[in-house]
């Protein structure tokens, strides 16, 4: 296998995803090719800075070590020549002086880096909003674009039932002009709830109940909490969709509008019965 090859494989490798022949071969190149050994670390530093960056809040070491590995890869590119300032022999040089073409790889490495640790944080984010909320934010657009299929008498019924039996949790029928539209027994991430949908004529507001035992609020937002009135709340506004997380006796209770202009915070739709 020549160097093209391996290095062709590397994310497959990497990611676990290439065949057992190809790793066998691959890493039997990368015994004997420090080129491409070297190549590989990089990429592996880079690999896991990303996938850590998903769960983890500081990336700092890995950073390091990431900076560290490109840095010696730099300098093994342009490492290979004669020092023009050493007073005669052929003395090597670990760092040649900066010429234009080393400071532009320079500034493109710093570049990489500068764009590897936006992304990875960004990245990061939309993990996190992805895994935490976007849930229940698709399930409130979808009810808020069709209200009147939403309401529907029997679903309506059986939701209020759920509330009362399983929930112990008595809605309110209208808050702040908003009036109760209709009601619905659903499932987020496979934790039985009731999602009650209010609206004004203009937008609707969806409020999420469901047991304490079995949902929990994201540790992202519960080690944030918000103080208002006399109510905690826990407080998730993206541009989408804002998210009101409470704590009701053995209920959490979620509040969703993508209208900016609804105090959510303030809305209460009912208490624990």
């Amino acid at each position: 296998m020549n160097c093209q090859e391996a290095l062709s494989l590397l994310y497959d490798i990497i990611d676990k995803e290439a065949s057992e022949v190809d790793t066998r071969q691959v890493k039997e190149h990368l015994e004997k090719c420090g080129h491409c050994s070297e190549i590989y670390r990089v990429e592996q530093q880079v690999n896991a800075f990303l996938k850590a960056k998903c769960t983890d809040s500081n990336p700092e070491e890995r950073l390091d070590t990431l900076k560290t590995q490109v840095i010696k890869l730099l300098d093994r590119e342009d490492g290979g020549g004669t020092d023009p300032l050493a007073s005669g022999g052929d003395r090597k040089y670990g760092a040649p002086p900066i010429t234009g073409l080393t400071f532009t790889r320079y500034i493109a490495a710093a570049a990489a880096l500068v764009i590897v640790v936006w992304g990875a944080f960004l990245a990061a984010d939309l993990f996190r909003h992805h895994d935490e909320h976007f849930g229940i934010e698709r399930i409130h657009l979808a009810a808020n674009e069709q209200p009147a299929e939403f309401a529907t008498v029997e679903s309506t019924g059986r939701a209020f039932e759920l509330c009362a039996r399983s929930m112990h949790f008595a809605p309110t029928e209208s808050v702040d002009g908003f009036r109760l539209l209709g009601a619905r027994d659903i499932q987020i991430d496979g934790v039985p709830a009731v999602h009650l949908l209010y609206e004004n004529g203009k937008s609707g507001i969806s409020v999420f109940v469901m047991r304490k035992d079995q949902f929990n609020i994201p540790p992202s937002l519960k080690a944030q909490p918000t103080t208002l009135g006399g109510h905690t709340f826990y407080d998730h506004n993206c541009r989408g969709c804002r998210l009101i997380y409470r704590e009701v006796g053995d209920l959490i209770v979620i509040t969703a509008s993508e209208c900016r202009e609804v105090d959510l915070p303030s809305f209460i739709p009912g208490a624990a019965a």
